[in-house]
């Protein structure tokens, strides 16, 4: 759970590769580590063993994160 909302751990996959494949994190890791440097996927790999407890105003500031983002590509008119 600690990269799930992770920025750089959201990239599409088709159904097939996510649902059937278990992800294909090898070849996911690779499209990480392309898209947003070499070494991203093994950082996020390690930060996903770790433990984690998410405080309500941290879980509130990465709600708004994700808002704002999702408004700048979807914006009202």
């Amino acid at each position: 759970m600690n990269v799930r909302w992770s920025y750089t751990n959201v990239l599409p996959q088709c159904r097939a590769c996510n649902m059937f494949n278990q992800g294909r994190q090898w070849l996911m890791g690779r499209e990480i580590d392309k898209r947003f440097g070499k070494g991203t996927a093994q950082r996020m790999h390690i930060e996903s063993r770790q433990t984690k407890r998410w405080t309500l105003r941290e879980l509130n500031a990465l709600c708004n994160e994700i808002e704002r983002k999702v408004e700048k590509y979807n914006p009202r008119d």
